[in-house]
């Protein structure tokens, strides 16, 4: 084993300490072909946090994002192509892992802040929040509002209004374009463990009514070790067999709010890749989304699109029969090499190494796909975010992701964020990750987060073999 002193340095930057939020400075060190945060507070000593499983993987991408994708100064106010719009703090269900720590007091936003505040945004992803939104009788109004104002309403909900169909139907009616529902998968033991009761007939329900209504549907799936990990197929069949799902959303549980959990029960995000792959049977695997995820940068480069670093992506595409295809059986990806540095003052000699890829009639289907979905949005006027909003029914996106919390935030977040966020509290920011540390920071202080770190212990990383 290489002696810690000889343990090499990726990357240097700052974070804070996990118990008392200090900024103190932190390092990126690999060990073992893994990738650490290790970080010391004055108080509290040394905490080394698990960030990727695999060296490799790491290292292999961050050079093409940093080179290509990464910011140096945040946006300004405004400038975000996607802002989350706390609409409340209220919640009609109490979970253990609620990582904005709601049910809380919050002074709601009111009509005539809302108008305000979206005046000189267009084509902007106005992500509706909480807290639960569904528990504002005024949901319907604000849902018009931002649609007037020329963005795009997005919905992120519990589902539990959701059964009802007519009051789903007033949302439609009132410009909602899309719904991001909180969905565990299909086993009652997830929704005890994260929620505290039993969901799988409200969460179908709820999906039933989303299909009959042909509203675009992201399923946001919170997975924790011992928990759900052992359900991402069968999520992921669902999503095949139904094409008014546009995405799922892969996302380990984060030491954030409530933190009913503790830093135990977290996964690095090529884990989530690893449960995939072993639940597909090899079809979908990390090698095949490191060369997907290199090719996104360099387009992201080309459109001008910021990202995060730890929101990796993925595509599938439906066939007859809830069959799929997944990017790489139809688009050769992975023997596509190029500079980053050469890229940035030849961007047209890359795309003539990429189209002779797309020769075949399943890559053709792809380029059509991807032509298809940025005309659409142009003609919205939507700016160019990477999200699920917009595209062919087709194509379904897998996003492998792992929120900042306490143990891994870095603060070259606040600047790469790609998206930022709407409070009564502090107006428009431009970071929801910063945003996410500070409501941490005062649930700790509230007394109201779940375990308390003490070591680096805390932070183990298993294999999940």
């Amino acid at each position: 084993m290489v002696e810690k002193e000889e343990r090499p340095v990726v990357r240097e930057g700052e974070s804070v300490c996990p118990r008392c939020f200090m900024r103190i400075p932190s390092k990126m060190v690999e060990q073992d072909g893994m990738i650490f945060m290790e970080k010391t507070c004055p108080e509290h000593g040394l905490f080394s946090v698990p960030i990727s499983r695999y060296a490799w993987y790491f290292t292999g991408l961050r050079s093409y994002y940093d080179s290509l994708v990464a910011r140096n100064e945040p946006p300004d106010a405004k400038d975000q192509a996607m802002y989350t719009l706390f609409l409340n703090m209220r919640c009609n269900m109490n979970c253990p892992i609620c990582f904005t720590d709601a049910n809380r007091d919050y002074s709601e936003p009111d009509l005539a802040f809302i108008e305000k505040s979206l005046e000189g945004m267009h084509g902007v992803q106005i992500n509706l929040f909480g807290g639960e939104p569904t528990v504002r009788d005024d949901l319907p109004e604000i849902i018009s509002i931002v649609r007037k104002s020329g963005n795009i309403p997005l919905l992120f909900t519990n589902g539990l209004k959701l059964v009802d169909i007519d009051y789903l139907r007033s949302l439609k009616e009132a410009g909602l374009e899309e719904v991001h529902l909180q969905f565990d998968g299909f086993e009652e033991a997830a929704y005890l463990r994260f929620r505290r009761q039993r969901l799988v007939d409200t969460k179908v329900k709820g999906l039933e009514n989303l299909k009959e209504l042909d509203i675009a549907t992201v399923l946001e799936t919170t997975i924790a070790r011992d928990v759900n990990s052992d359900q991402l197929n069968r999520i992921l069949d669902y999503a095949v067999h139904n094409d008014f799902i546009k995405a799922i959303a892969f996302r380990s549980y984060s030491v954030l709010g409530k933190a009913g959990l503790g830093p135990d029960s977290c996964f690095t995000l090529e884990d989530l890749v690893d449960l995939l792959d072993l639940q597909t049977n090899g079809r979908i695997n990390l090698r095949d989304v490191f060369f997907f995820q290199r090719m996104l940068f360099a387009l992201f480069h080309i459109l001008g699109i910021s990202t995060c670093f730890y929101n990796h992506y993925y595509l599938l595409y439906r066939r007859e029969g809830g069959e799929y295809d997944t990017i790489s059986e139809l688009v050769d990806i992975d023997g596509l090499e190029y500079d980053p540095e050469d890229l940035k003052t030849n961007i047209p000699g890359f795309i003539a190494r990429l189209l002779p890829r797309f020769t075949s009639a399943g890559a053709r289907k792809v380029m059509w796909d991807i032509l298809a979905t940025m005309a659409d949005r142009l003609g919205y006027g939507q700016r160019f975010y990477y999200s699920q909003h917009r595209h062919t029914r087709d194509m379904l996106v897998l996003g492998f992701e792992k929120a900042c919390d306490r143990y891994t935030f870095d603060y070259e977040h606040v600047s790469n964020c790609p998206g930022g966020e709407i409070t009564t509290t502090d107006g428009i920011t431009t970071s929801f990750s910063l945003g996410n540390i500070k409501r941490d920071k005062k649930a700790v202080q509230r007394g109201r987060s779940g375990p308390k770190p003490t070591s680096s212990d805390d932070s183990p990383c298993r294999s999940i073999g």
